[in-house]
């Protein structure tokens, strides 16, 4: 069915991973900062809380890492990122930026939809110069339930003041097109350290290579205006 409007009633961005480069650097500090602490976590373990809040992240930690103190772990993994952050040290994934401005151009509003914390989303944003774009930030701090429950993305869309079904979810992570899926609204991958594979179509509409291929989703299937 053709949507009803020329372009999504609002586009719901991850971060980690899908606006920034930051999930691949996020995997060595963890390595390098829980040896030092002498509680080595493997990269595996690391790989299996992406796109998760930190609720269900500590969870997996002290599952997998009984020993590991995880609050100390990531006090000091958060104030390293938001260090990075904050000085723009965190590069924006490619097309972000042309994205954003295509987007705002056309008046279709933008949120974040994150399971980190509030303050690492905002020294991301400032830090990059974009935090101008989003009219609502959802971060894991203040959700429930973590992807894949949908909690994040039906905030996101109220946030804007729009229908999930309205929305389009730009996501890198099988947790967050499933997240997307289950909160109704339209999902795009465009993936990062995990690869599209064909299963993921159950939860994903589409997906694309990078975020500068979005403006022409968005043509060909809401329409011109």
């Amino acid at each position: 069915m053709k949507p009803e409007t020329a372009y999504p009633g609002g586009v719901l961005f991850d971060m980690d991973g899908l606006l920034f480069d930051s999930e691949r650097p996020a995997i060595p500090l963890i390595m390098a900062l829980s040896r030092e602490m002498g509680t080595p976590v493997s990269e595996d373990v690391i790989r299996r809380t992406i796109g998760c809040n930190a609720h269900l992240s500590r969870r997996i930690y002290e599952e997998s890492v009984p020993k590991v103190d995880y609050a100390a772990l990531f006090r000091r993994f958060d104030a390293v990122m938001q260090e990075r952050g904050a000085s723009g040290q965190i590069a924006l994934k490619d097309g972000a930026l042309e994205l954003l401005d295509w987007l705002r151009a056309r008046g279709v509003p933008c949120a974040v939809a994150s399971s980190s914390p509030l303050r690492t989303v905002e020294s991301y944003l400032e830090g990059a110069g974009i935090r101008g774009y989003f009219s609502c930030l959802v971060t894991g701090d203040v959700l429930t339930h973590s992807k894949p429950h949908p909690e994040a993305f039906q905030k996101a869309a109220e946030g804007l003041g729009r229908r999930p079904e309205e929305c389009l979810v730009l996501e890198d992570s099988p947790n967050g097109i499933r997240a997307g899926h289950d909160a109704l609204c339209r999902v795009c991958m465009v993936p990062d350290l995990f690869p599209w594979r064909e299963e993921m179509s159950a939860f994903a509409d589409w997906h694309l290579n990078s975020l500068r291929e979005v403006p022409a989703l968005i043509e060909r299937v809401w329409g011109k205006a």
